[in-house]
């Protein structure tokens, strides 16, 4: 069988690869080793050596990098439209081009790509392409609970030919997963070129106070849509940020919406279990200490695993006006006047609302004293309320006393952040029931209830 030449009338016009290469014998082919050089050589029309389809001529190694068109590890390509300008090959490619001549049939070229790096071969015409810059010393900054601001360096050559960065973020405990195609994993980012740094945002991906790991590549579309690409960066670990201001008034004005009427109380109440107060007696001098807040709630709240402070209730029973008998937390409760904990020496702030995947809905508030070290907390990072005037917990004065409401649709938890000493109020045994189902310790947000969410990483 003779080798076609180029412009040689084949008989298949619909699969000219099927038909020609199957059967394709060559008797030389030239190839070059030095690694500056790009050669090619056209194949002989004499037969002496078979070459079957998918096969390599003898001598030549499998390419480390393989194109997206291949077949059986033949690189196939149009080599008058795909490969116009220049390619990116690894060395010892072997490459068929199959090529549509101008009458519309089919004709044959076959060239071998021996290197990859160095200058334009005189032989094909074909100019190599440069190694896109790979992006280095990368850094993150301005972190957010749901984006950020990234930014590297990178070698100016080739600079100008990209058109796109490839962006790999991933949880840090998934950072040993393949790295992405651009079209298969819609959360990996493809972006366009612009100005660094450049900022990532998204609450569909990102969530607050997560831990990831981020790598870079930088790109150049092609005519096809297809992509050339750098190599990836190095990894890099960041942790995104709690719940803003903005988030936590966003999360209050929500809890505005069906915090309900507001009820009278004169007390709050903490219960535990007999141990507890046995044990605040003998090792703390009679007094409850602060202690760090526990993951329930909004995972992006700030005072999650970080603020220090005594939980106490105020909710009261509708037909009675007096705290339930009830309770998830033990059977055994410390009650004390409302004025020791919330009085005009105390300031009031907004610190959560979410609810456990059931209807109740619970706003946590914060009572602090004026100047101290968890005010400051505070302060800077939660919304203040208006102790006499807001949707949640009050005090205001009436003929000179001290008078307190509660809302009645939601659940209120208070964090007091001073110690408190049991002589201040009185514990006792609870007639009602333990009930563990309500517990909220450690209770995790339900992210898709429309009432207590934001559009940020829940």
């Amino acid at each position: 069988m003779e080798v076609p030449r180029l412009d040689h009338a084949l008989n298949s016009p619909t699969s000219p690869c099927e038909e020609v290469i199957k059967n394709l014998s060559l008797e030389a082919i030239q190839l070059c080793d030095r690694d500056d050089v790009l050669v090619s050589a056209m194949m002989q029309p004499k037969i002496s050596m078979p070459l079957e389809f998918g096969e390599r001529p003898p001598g030549m190694s499998n390419p480390q990098r393989r194109h997206p068109r291949q077949e059986m590890g033949i690189v196939v390509v149009v080599v008058s439209h795909y490969y116009q300008g220049a390619v990116k090959l690894e060395k010892s490619a072997f490459c068929l081009g199959v090529v549509p001549n101008k009458k519309g049939t089919w004709g044959l070229n076959a060239t071998v790509f021996v290197s990859m790096t160095g200058n334009k071969s005189q032989d094909s015409g074909i100019a190599e392409m440069e190694e896109l810059p790979v992006p280095h010393n990368i850094k993150i900054s301005n972190i957010t609970c749901d984006s950020f601001k990234i930014s590297w360096e990178m070698d100016s050559k080739s600079k100008d030919r990209i058109t796109h960065y490839f962006i790999d973020l991933n949880k840090k405990e998934n950072k040993n997963s393949n790295k992405f195609k651009h079209k298969d994993v819609p959360t990996k980012l493809v972006a366009k070129a612009v100005p660094l740094p450049m900022t990532v945002r998204g609450h569909w991906f990102l969530s607050p106070r997560t831990e990831y790991t981020v790598a870079v590549q930088t790109a150049s579309k092609q005519v096809d849509g297809d992509y050339v690409v750098s190599e990836w960066s190095e990894i890099i670990e960041f942790c995104t940020a709690d719940y803003s201001k903005v988030h936590l008034t966003q999360l209050l004005e929500k809890a505005e919406v069906i915090s309900g009427r507001m009820l009278k109380f004169s007390v709050f109440y903490r219960n535990q279990h007999k141990e507890y107060f046995d044990y605040i007696r003998e090792h703390h001098g009679n007094a409850m200490q602060p202690s760090v807040k526990d993951n329930s709630g909004s995972h992006g709240s700030p005072i999650s695993g970080k603020l220090e402070g005594i939980f106490f209730s105020c909710s009261t029973e509708f037909n009675t006006g007096k705290p339930p008998q009830d309770s998830p937390y033990g059977r055994y409760r410390f009650e004390i006047a409302a004025e020791k904990l919330f009085n005009p020496n105390t300031n009031l702030y907004f610190g959560d609302f979410y609810c456990m995947y059931t209807a109740y809905h619970y706003v946590i508030l914060v009572i602090a004293p004026v100047g101290s070290p968890g005010d400051e907390f505070c302060k800077l990072r939660l919304p203040q309320l208006n102790s006499k005037d807001n949707k949640f917990l009050t005090c205001t004065e009436e003929d000179g006393v001290l008078v307190y409401h509660h809302a009645q649709d939601v659940i209120l938890e208070v964090i007091f952040t001073d110690p408190v000493d049991l002589s201040l109020g009185t514990v006792a045994e609870i007639t009602g029931h333990q009930l563990m189902s309500l517990s909220t310790a450690n209770a995790k947000k339900d992210p898709s209830c429309k009432t207590c969410n934001i559009s940020v990483g829940r």
